[in-house]
C-alpha cells in the first residue's frame, strides 16, 4: 500500500541537453521510500549503471547524476530528491538499481525500537 508523502523531487541541472528530462515518481510504502526516474536515452541508448551516480546527503537528501561523458547533446541530468525531515528515511538503507532505462531508489523506514526495562 502506497500513500501520499511530502517527498519531493527537485531537477537540479540539465546541461548540454535538450529542454526534456526524465520523469520522477516518488512514493511511500510501508517499508520505505521508492524513487522511480525514467532515464533519459542520450543518443538513443539507455543510461548504465556505469554513467549513473546516487549519492546520500544530509538532509535526507540523495543526489543522482546521469552522464554521457562521451556526447555532446543530451547528455547531462542531475536530480536531487528530498525526503523531508518528518519522513524518517534511513539514509544508510539506501540502494538504486537500473532495469530498463529507470533507475529505482529504495530507502528504508527508521523505526523506533523499544528497550525493555530491567
Amino acid at each position: 500500500m502506497s500513500t501520499t508523502s511530502s517527498l519531493t523531487y527537485v531537477w537540479v541541472n540539465n546541461r548540454r541537453t535538450s529542454s526534456s528530462i526524465g520523469w520522477a515518481d516518488v512514493r511511500e510504502e510501508s517499508y520505505g521510500f521508492v524513487s522511480e526516474i525514467i532515464l533519459p536515452r542520450p543518443g538513443g541508448q539507455a543510461f548504465t549503471s556505469d554513467n549513473v551516480t546516487v549519492s546520500a546527503k544530509k538532509g535526507n537528501l540523495v543526489h543522482v547524476v546521469a552522464d554521457a561523458w562521451h556526447l555532446e547533446q543530451d547528455c547531462h541530468h542531475e536530480w536531487l530528491i528530498n525526503y523531508s525531515s518528518q519522513d524518517m528515511a534511513d539514509m544508510v538503507t539506501a540502494r538504486a538499481e537500473i532495469a530498463g532505462g529507470v533507475l529505482v531508489i529504495i530507502v528504508s523506514k527508521k523505526f523506533a525500537y523499544c528497550r525493555p526495562h530491567a
